[in-house]
């Protein structure tokens, strides 16, 4: 961050365990280091049962950042390890469970999510193999305040992202995951100060 800018510092948790993680963690930690304060993400032995699992734990591990490795991110105790970090902010991305209404009530300015379509069009799972098996040829990435439903909370920020003839599900999440990082780095201070879109 440029000195003397007026954005405002946070308390990020990030909550993930699949490749679309990867790019947020990784621009988190280059650009917004001071506002990372936790990782959450799942037991080894759940987490290689996840298909495009991704070890966030070296990334985090490498810049101190503490970690919470779970089975169940809605149980009673887990719940009260993360309200442990006071987080202002928490940000879901390659999380393949819905968070409870307590989850969602520990960070004081809510949770962003995001989902590889342009919502409301292909909510639910797989939303990138059934653009490619429609051969759609736009997809996206949107990202929400997450509340308890399943792709139902209120956009934050889309991107609409071309998928061609020669795309796979690994090309267009390639892309997805790069937006992902992309939207929540330039919403940021929005989402911080409470005034997100």
């Amino acid at each position: 961050r440029s000195v003397g800018s007026a954005m405002t510092a946070g308390r990020v948790v990030v909550i993930g365990a699949v490749h679309e993680a990867l790019p947020l963690v990784t621009r988190l930690l280059a650009e917004r280091a001071e506002d990372f304060v936790g990782l959450v993400t799942f037991e080894r032995d759940l987490l290689v049962q996840q298909a495009g699992w991704v070890d966030l734990v070296s990334h985090a591990a490498d810049a101190d950042v503490p970690v919470l490795r779970v089975r169940n991110l809605n149980s009673t105790e887990n719940v009260a390890a993360l309200s442990q970090w006071d987080p202002e902010l928490l940000v879901v991305v390659g999380w393949t469970r819905l968070l409870g209404s307590e989850v969602l009530r520990v960070p004081r300015r809510g949770t962003v999510g995001f989902h590889a379509s342009l919502l409301p069009e292909n909510r639910g799972r797989a939303p990138v193999n059934w653009q490619i098996i429609r051969g759609d040829t736009v997809g996206g990435n949107t990202m929400m305040l997450l509340d308890e439903g399943a792709d139902t909370g209120d956009i934050v920020d889309q991107v609409a992202l071309d998928i061609s003839d020669g795309d796979t599900c690994a090309t267009v999440y390639d892309r997805v995951a790069e937006a992902g990082a992309t939207m929540l780095m330039r919403n940021l201070d929005a989402l911080l100060a409470g005034r997100a879109p």
